[in-house]
């Protein structure tokens, strides 16, 4: 449906942050980027094997710009 993008600052709290601690992250060289998806009822595939597809693009991506 949409996307936010948080750069220098870490995203509002949500349960991944809060597991992985990301609430404590900061710096101009970090960024998250938060996809909302459309609502279960509306897609064909869960949102767990929608971000196992997308993994080696972005994999991709952070190899071509040796980024973490």
């Amino acid at each position: 449906m949409n996307y936010q993008t948080y750069v220098g600052t870490a995203s509002p709290y949500n349960f991944n942050g809060l597991v992985r601690h990301y609430f404590r992250r900061s710096g101009t060289n970090l960024a998250d980027i938060q996809v909302n998806f459309a609502a279960k009822g509306e897609r064909s595939s869960q949102s767990h094997e929608i971000a196992k597809a997308m993994r080696p693009h972005l994999k991709a991506i952070s190899d071509r710009y040796h980024t973490i």
